[in-house]
């Protein structure tokens, strides 16, 4: 039967290309193909003069009305054009910015919600959960948020508890979008992604605020966001290593000539930037997700696309690596950071020490310190650089063990994933965030929250295809040979 189900799986589609805005489902208002080509043109020329005004007539309130109006209006109309321009906002480095009164991703992501609820109440469409590890999440997300209520600065720590239901709700609704647009939304909230690096990387250096040594920017603010205030390395590491596998994925996926020219220049340009930037942590969980493939050896031998993977990868990386060092086009302080064996080890110690003070920390108040009240009783004057202890240290023991049932949970779903390229995909990167987590506290980070979402969502497609296409091969089998022989 298995061997019948593949034949089928060939038989049938691999999932096919659409075109452009061309796929319908009951999520969206039923506008022509042709008229929203129509449309995107008219947004598309509406912002080139909302930035013009800006630019030109110095009028920056004015001009952005003109580009948010539009903006929300087909957000409204096209939930996967709203997860795009989600997507376009989280690479500008401002982070969540609970702290802050304003920030374009918080703006976009509130505009997010508000334009799939208002959908949501015109389609009608249901909104299910097939996916269990999201009610885990619920309850990791709720437990925090109660806990504000047991540690001190209970009024700050009461804002931050709602903005870790915001990041659930955000991971809900990029849940719902690519499970109802499946692989055709996941195919264009990528692209839109990978152009706003792309904008992103060339704005902050004709601008000169991109990568600003660490004498400028100061210790705890090496690099430069690309909007203006500084952002931590890792970070913008991350950010652009994702940029690079998705560049990959599509790359390989998308067989649009146009496109796989912004996809190759892409992997040039994000490659190159990894080492400019200078984040170790980023660099070892990018070389481990590369390298992970060939741990699967018999997956690796029977599918091309891993071999074809896994060859990119590691010539991506050797090349610009040896590119970016032979031209000089890092640093001395990156170059120290990147080659110097002592001031890694210096690095480890300190990141170590936080650790263990987010253990002593958790086992003496199991409830947590409270991320505010993290400094008083710790003694540290800095956050622990790790997703599992900085879980442990603030919100308790609890909270950990929640953190790592969910991480076991994801890690059983993907391997559960039928193989193919998707799964090759979603695996690099959930391998990818995993590590780069180990050294860098990533959880409270909006783009982690998207991901995981877009893994979750990549996986639930997977199994009811994988549901499909035995279905069909028992139908196939049923014609064949008769109900008789059906095993």
């Amino acid at each position: 039967m298995n061997e019948i189900a593949g034949t089928i799986h060939d038989q049938i589609y691999y999932y096919p290309e659409p075109s452009l805005y061309g796929e319908q489902d009951n999520m969206d208002f039923l506008i022509p193909a042709g008229l929203r080509k129509v449309l995107l043109a008219v947004w598309a020329a509406t912002v080139v003069l909302g930035l013009l005004v800006i630019y030109f007539l110095k009028q920056k309130y004015f001009g952005a009305l003109i580009i948010a109006l539009p903006t929300f209006i087909g957000m409204v109309l096209e939930p996967t054009f709203a997860l795009s321009m989600m997507m376009m906002s989280i690479t500008t480095g401002a982070g969540i910015g609970f702290a802050q009164i304003f920030s374009l991703d918080r703006g976009v992501g509130i505009a997010l919600a508000v334009a799939f609820f208002i959908n949501y109440m015109i389609a009608r469409r249901p909104l299910r959960i097939r996916a269990n590890i999201i009610w885990l999440l619920g309850i990791y997300s709720l437990y925090n948020a109660l806990d504000a209520f047991l540690v001190p600065y209970t009024r700050m720590e009461i804002i931050r508890a709602m903005t870790q239901l915001q990041l659930f709700l955000l991971l809900l609704i990029v849940y719902w979008i690519i499970t109802a647009r499946k692989w055709y939304g996941l195919m264009w909230i990528l692209r839109a992604y990978i152009s706003a690096m792309m904008g992103v990387i060339a704005l902050t250096f004709l601008t000169g605020a991109a990568i600003r040594s660490e004498e400028l920017a100061g210790h705890q603010e090496r690099y430069s966001a690309t909007l203006g205030s500084a952002v931590d390395a890792n970070f913008l590491a991350a950010l652009t290593g994702l940029a690079l596998l998705s560049a990959l994925y599509l790359f390989i996926k998308d067989k649009t000539f146009r496109w796989r020219i912004l996809y190759v220049t892409g992997m040039g340009v994000f490659a190159m930037m990894m080492f400019k930037i200078g984040s170790r942590g980023a660099l070892l969980a990018l070389s481990v997700t590369f390298a992970l493939p060939v741990l699967f050896l018999r997956q690796v031998v029977k599918h091309m696309k891993a071999i074809l993977i896994v060859v990119l990868g590691f010539g991506l990386i050797a090349g610009a690596g040896y590119f970016v060092f032979k031209k000089g086009l890092v640093g001395e302080k990156v170059q120290h950071r990147l080659t110097d064996v002592q001031y890694a080890k210096g690095s480890f110690h300190t990141r170590w020490l936080y650790a263990m003070g987010a253990v002593k920390a958790g086992m003496k108040y199991p409830f947590g310190t409270g991320y505010y009240g993290w400094f008083e009783r710790s003694g540290y004057d800095h956050l622990p650089h790790n997703d599992f202890f900085f879980i442990f240290g603030v919100y308790g023991i609890i909270s950990a063990m929640l953190y790592l049932l969910f991480i076991a949970t994801m890690i059983l779903t993907i391997m559960r994933m039928p193989l193919c390229l998707e799964k090759i995909y979603l695996r690099a990167v959930f391998t990818f965030i995993f590590v780069l987590s180990m050294s860098v506290t990533l959880v409270m980070r909006k783009f982690y929250w998207i991901y995981m979402g877009i893994i979750i969502a990549g996986a639930d497609i997977l199994k009811n295809q994988a549901q499909y296409y035995y279905y069909a091969a028992s139908d196939y089998y049923n014609q064949q040979y008769g109900n008789e022989n059906n095993p």
